[in-house]
């Protein structure tokens, strides 16, 4: 069941440690939580144009979904709240540079299965 998989997921997956990666990805602010929304509930922030999918300081894929759980399980423990909002900022975005459909599938995934 699903239910079934995500304990699953979960003891695999949780606590997610600090590591070096993990907090060069965070410093990054590609993602974060702020505040709340109307209904109590926490806000995450995704900045798409600070996505780094290629080049030299490229984004390993990952790291940067540790770092998505990691913030949405802050987020979750300091609330009662059922639900949060996602606010998708594309601010300097570019759609050749920043567009990265791996990680979009890869959080997704993880979020579907577990956050539903």
């Amino acid at each position: 069941t699903m239910l079934d998989a995500h304990v699953v997921w979960r003891s695999k997956t949780l606590p997610i440690e600090m590591s070096h990666s993990l907090l060069e990805d965070l410093k990054l602010a590609k993602y974060y939580g702020y505040g709340k929304d109307l209904n109590g509930g926490p806000a995450f922030v995704v900045r798409s144009g600070r996505f780094n999918p290629k080049g030299p300081n490229a984004r390993h894929l990952e790291t940067a979904v540790h770092a998505v759980v990691y913030i949405t399980e802050q987020l979750l423990k300091d609330t009662t709240a059922d639900s949060f909002s996602v606010l998708y900022d594309r601010a300097d975005f570019s759609i050749s540079e920043n567009f990265d459909l791996e990680l979009i599938k890869a959080v997704n995934r993880v979020m579907a299965d577990n956050y539903p």
